[in-house]
């Protein structure tokens, strides 16, 4: 309906620039980013300086996979309104996650995100973006410093965020305060040249920074990041910004480097992924599980014939007990964990890949963790290690 009363308002007024734009903004919710993207581009051909038309068509672009035009288009919107905060968070997720990537290596990384942004553009989000590229980097005290920001900021500007960022920014504020805990030049080596690339999602954290010792080499775990990546994005057909961040990180490894793989955990949420997808769907939770496990190790294989990494995927940890759900809810999450991780072990050896079975040593009474290993309510921390090291080694 939104969108039909745009068309009669552009009927009315052809040159409404921003009835595009929002036109556009309702088509890429309803997943029609070509139709998105067509409408965004009719609003800035009416109205060339619309920085707002550059960074909606960035994220539209970005959700396509096509980074270094989703990056351009932000630039785009940022050189018509430099303190644009919207356009500089989103340009900022897509460099952070590409940190150690070509598409960066022309974009000054260090300077875009320390230097040139005035206070305004310092919103809560701003913070915790530039904690985790801190973090991604070794850089501890600055990682402490943006953690302090963001915990120190107006409550105002965290009341303004949408629910979704409270609690990204919530989670990675606890989960970097943890790992942070103990600082990253204790015992890691952060001079060690031999490096075991950690890729995923907020999982690839976990051990940062830390040596870890295998076949009788020590090396350093090195983070690359995908915020948010699924299992499932990987096991869908059409590209996406999860399989372009990916694999652009995966392209900048040296061939044959030995690599941890962590995605599932988002899929075994009790609220987004598996548990959702077969209420919605109709369907049991086991087949939707396997098919996925299915798609996302032949996602991996397929690319990995070019890369020929040495690819250790990491399986989902026993879940804490989550006391905001009832019973019923966490026995759920249990189920859905032990069914994905059942899956990996099944189907994993035929792709030529290793596992590294962190359920196994998290997991206590019940189906749920022992407490011992995790850091946060999702997360592990680096006294993991020594297990997963027994297991590379056995």
């Amino acid at each position: 309906e939104a969108i039909e009363a745009y068309k009669k308002a552009l009927v009315i007024k052809p040159d409404y620039a921003e009835a595009y734009s929002n036109m556009g903004v309702d088509l890429k919710e309803q997943g029609k980013l070509e139709e998105a993207i067509e409408a965004y581009k009719k609003a800035l051909a009416i109205k060339p300086d619309y920085a707002e038309g550059y960074n909606n068509i960035g994220v539209a672009l970005a959700e396509q996979g096509k980074l270094e035009e989703a990056i351009e288009a932000h630039n785009k919107a940022l050189t018509i309104k430099p303190y644009y905060a919207m356009a500089t968070e989103n340009r900022l997720s897509l460099l952070i996650q590409l940190q150690g990537t070509a598409l960066t290596r022309n974009e000054k990384l260090k300077q875009i995100i320390e230097d040139k942004q005035p206070d305004i553009t310092w919103r809560p989000k701003s913070h915790i973006y530039h904690a985790i590229s801190s973090f991604l980097s070794a850089d501890e005290n600055q990682a402490h410093r943006h953690i302090y920001n963001f915990k120190t900021c107006n409550s105002k500007l965290l009341d303004d965020l949408n629910p979704k960022d409270q609690v990204f920014c919530s989670a990675y504020s606890n989960y970097l305060s943890a790992l942070l805990q103990k600082p990253l030049g204790e015992a890691s080596g952060l001079g060690n040249s031999n490096l075991v690339y950690h890729i995923g999602e907020s999982h690839c954290l976990s051990y940062a920074h830390r040596n870890i010792k295998i076949n009788g080499a020590t090396s350093r775990i090195a983070p690359m990041i995908t915020f948010g990546a699924k299992a499932f994005h990987f096991s869908k057909a059409n590209d996406s910004e999860f399989k372009a961040i990916t694999k652009a990180n995966l392209d900048s490894i040296p061939k044959g480097s030995q690599v941890f793989v962590s995605f599932g955990e988002i899929d075994c949420r009790p609220d987004e992924g598996f548990i959702s997808a077969a209420a919605k769907l109709d369907q049991s939770v086991e087949d939707i599980i396997a098919n996925t496990v299915t798609g996302y190790l032949q996602w991996f294989s397929e690319h990995n014939k070019a890369w020929n990494h040495n690819m250790h995927f990491v399986n989902v940890p026993a879940p804490e007990y989550d006391q905001t759900y009832g019973a019923q809810k966490n026995a759920e999450v249990a189920n859905v964990v032990a069914l994905f991780n059942q899956q990996m072990e099944r189907q994993i050896a035929q792709y030529n890949f290793n596992m590294i079975d962190v359920f196994g040593f998290t997991l206590g009474k019940n189906g749920f963790s022992n407490s011992h290993f995790h850091i946060d309510a999702k997360h592990l921390g680096a006294k993991a290690i020594p297990e997963i090291e027994h297991q590379l080694n056995s």
